[in-house]
Formats: structure tokens, C-alpha cells, sequence
């Protein structure tokens, strides 16, 4: 589905209001990054410390063709003895997610109810 810059972007900010009032008031604020982000090129991401799904991190980047993408990224690295190692929420490399989940249709469905 392709639709506008501005109505994903409208579509995204009433359904994560819901759950994410503040990731929202940053928005409009303009208090979001743009990033160039591996496998989607540059786009707004956004998001807070306490978005998780279980245990994975995740945020939400806004693309410029108007999709909505979930973009998970590494809470833990492994070290070089075998240890594990935790990563601060604002040490992590946002161009670098772990895995991408085109969520667009998702958002739409939420709007409309389908």
C-alpha cells in the first residue's frame, strides 16, 4: 500500500498515542532523529526507553514513502570470553537494528477499525 508522507505520519501518531503519548509530544516537537538506517536508508525514528516486546527492544521508524516500520535493536552483546554484556538504551546504534518488521498495514488497521 503506498500512501502519502503526511498521512502515514498522522496515522502513526493516533495509534501510538494510545500507548505512547510521550514518543508523540516529541513529534511534534521535532525532537526526533532522522537516521540512515541499515537496509531502509535515511528515515524518523522514534520511540522511548520502555517500548519492548518481551524481551527485545524496539522502536518505529517513519519512512519517506510513507511506510511504518518496527525496527529492533540489540539490548546484550556477547564479549569476546563468552560473556554477556547489557548495552544502555542511549548507547545503542539506531542505524543498526537486528531485524525490520514492515508494520504500516498494522497502523492502518488500527485507524479503520479492520
Amino acid at each position: 500500500m503506498l500512501v502519502s508522507k503526511q498521512n502515514s505520519y498522522d496515522v502513526f501518531k493516533k495509534v501510538i498515542s494510545v500507548c505512547h503519548a510521550d514518543v508523540v509530544s516529541k513529534l511534534e516537537k521535532g525532537l526526533y532523529q532522522r537516521v540512515n538506517v541499515n537496509g531502509l536508508g535515511e528515515c524518523i525514528v522514534c520511540g522511548n526507553d520502555e517500548m519492548f516486546d518481551g524481551n527485545d527492544f524496539y522502536h518505529y521508524a517513519l519512512l519517506d514513502d510513507g511506510r511504518i516500520m518496527q525496527v529492533y535493536y540489540a539490548t546484550e552483546k556477547e564479549n569476546g570470553d563468552g560473556t554477556i554484556e547489557t548495552i544502555d538504551i542511549e548507547n545503542i546504534d539506531y542505524s543498526k537494528p537486528y531485524k525490520i518488521i514492515d508494520v504500516t498495514q498494522n497502523f492502518y488497521n488500527e485507524i479503520v477499525g479492520e
